[in-house]
């Protein structure tokens, strides 16, 4: 389990990492971090979407869900974003599920969530 959350973890510090103003979608797609093939199956239907009650526009979808042309758009500074994370080994009995807002700025991002990674789950 502590695998697990270490690798969903790195998987939402790495997508938010890349979420400067002016990339586009499929770059970001193009660039994620890709969870390992042990997780694959029953992974999150996205990487990262607009805030809303469920995968909000603008969505970004997995790089083996995305569609060519889809979503060509750039992200701009007042987007909010949730960097999303759904990590279960196939045939396991739990998973664990990790989302992170952030505001995109002039320069990067503003992540809005403060609470804290369950430091027993991170190995600590």
């Amino acid at each position: 389990m502590i695998y697990t959350m270490q690798h969903g973890v790195e998987h939402i510090c790495h997508n938010k990492e890349m979420l400067p103003p002016g990339i586009t979608i499929p770059e970001l797609t193009a660039g994620t971090h890709v969870l390992d093939a042990q997780f694959q199956k029953q992974k999150y239907g996205c990487m990262m979407n607009g805030v809303g009650f469920c995968d909000e526009w603008p969505l970004f979808a997995c790089p083996d869900k995305a569609q060519a042309g889809a979503f060509d758009y750039p992200l701009e500074a007042g987007m909010v974003l949730c960097v999303e994370a759904l990590v279960s080994p196939e045939g396991g009995d739990f998973f664990i599920k990790l989302e992170d807002q952030v505001l995109i700025t002039e320069d990067g991002y503003e992540n809005l969530t403060t609470y804290p990674y369950d430091q027993a789950l991170m190995g600590a």
